[in-house]
């Protein structure tokens, strides 16, 4: 089972620019559409247990992931365990985990971008809500990246995309019942 090390940074997209022509990023893979569905019993049993079960399109490809809950981790840092496996049929993948008694409970796109930074991964993550910047990678290669790039005054979020999109549906920043983009709402 591996265990994933992340922060997201909403960072303001002028800054992002600026970083990306001055950084020896390594672009691991391009922008790519990706399409995201979080299952869950109907009486939620997973939320409860702090569990996620999702299934996602990241362009042609296809993959369950289970991430168990958040474990004791440096301060402002999420770390969880998970398990990714790839699937060869999404809509097969799909009825089966409705066959077991799971169903979609949220459903949430974006367009990433994967690029390296030594031994960090970095998705640039343009979602409807806005654009964050999520860094996995140990806690002290993030801490030193932080520092390089001058980002350390930039606030660093552990929350969920669903999390994000509930904030931005209290502050009015966004209205639709799901986090998807206008043109990819099928």
């Amino acid at each position: 089972m591996a265990v994933e090390t992340e922060i997201k940074i909403a960072v303001p997209p002028d800054r992002w620019e600026a970083f990306r022509h001055h950084q020896p990023l390594t672009l691991l893979h391009p922008r790519t559409f990706e399409d995201n569905w979080l299952f869950d019993t109907p009486d939620r049993q997973l939320a409860k247990k702090h569990c996620l079960l999702r299934l996602r399109r990241y362009g042609e490809r296809s993959e369950l992931t289970w991430k168990e809950p958040v474990y004791s981790a440096p301060e402002n840092f999420k770390v969880r365990r998970e398990i990714t496996i790839i699937v060869s049929d999404l809509d097969a993948t799909r009825s089966l985990l409705e066959r077991l008694g799971y169903s979609v409970w949220f459903r949430y796109q974006k367009y990433r971008t994967i690029y390296r930074f030594n031994d960090l991964h970095i998705m640039l993550d343009e979602t409807p809500i806005g654009i964050y910047v999520e860094l996995e990678g140990e806690p002290q290669a993030i801490e030193t990246a932080l520092a390089q790039w001058g980002w350390q005054d930039l606030p660093r979020i552990t929350a969920t995309y669903y999390d994000l999109f509930r904030e931005a549906r209290a502050q009015g920043r966004f209205h639709g019942e799901q986090l998807l983009f206008p043109n990819e709402s099928a």
